[in-house]
């Protein structure tokens, strides 16, 4: 026997222990890892986190496929995205009950310069919060912003985003509106 022939044979041994659910998996394993990417620029996330919750949703999608309704690919497409957009709102809703889980992000690395550090410990934590939400906004936060770089990009639609959704997880009004003051004051926008 050659080694090429040995190769091939291990190769094709491997195909054939497979179990039909494994064999699908690795059919639509790249399709997973699309629709995982689409929802993590979409929404944010961890990418492991999400890619752990697609495949979970994979298996649901496997067990309950039929194949008189569709093709595999677009089913498993369909039930990784809605679990992966279920997932987030449960996550949403526990973070409304604790709303100390969805406000608390850290600065990412990317924004310590240019003297944010110095910024952010001279603000209350209540304008740490806000700076921190616009520099790294949640999955449902990502949502109601406009788009980085648009042509219709206003520093206002972000204020107003960033305040409603202050308002959704339990932030009075006064609360908010003080919050934005302290951060113009000591950016030098005065009030």
């Amino acid at each position: 026997m050659t080694t090429s022939s040995i190769t091939r044979s291990s190769t094709s041994k491997r195909v054939e222990d497979k179990t039909p659910q494994e064999q699908s998996y690795e059919d639509v394993r790249r399709l997973i890892a699309k629709v995982s990417s689409s929802f993590r620029r979409r929404f944010g996330g961890d990418y492991q986190e999400i890619i752990s919750e697609a495949n979970v949703a994979f298996l649901e999608a496997y067990r309950t496929y039929d194949c008189d309704r569709g093709s595999f690919s677009k089913r498993v497409s369909y039930v990784v995205y809605m679990q992966l957009v279920e997932n987030a709102c449960k996550r949403m809703n526990h973070a409304k009950k604790y709303p100390e889980v969805l406000i608390t992000p850290d600065v990412p690395e990317k924004h310590h310069h240019g003297g944010l550090g110095s910024i952010l410990s001279e603000v209350s934590e209540d304008a740490a919060i806000v700076i921190r939400l616009v520099l790294d906004p949640p999955g449902e936060l990502y949502c109601r912003m406009p788009p980085p770089r648009s042509s219709s990009f206003r520093a206002e639609e972000v204020r107003d985003a960033v305040a409603d959704f202050l308002l959704d997880v339990g932030w009075a009004t006064r609360r908010v509106i003080d919050a934005f003051d302290e951060i113009r004051e000591v950016l030098g926008y005065g009030i």
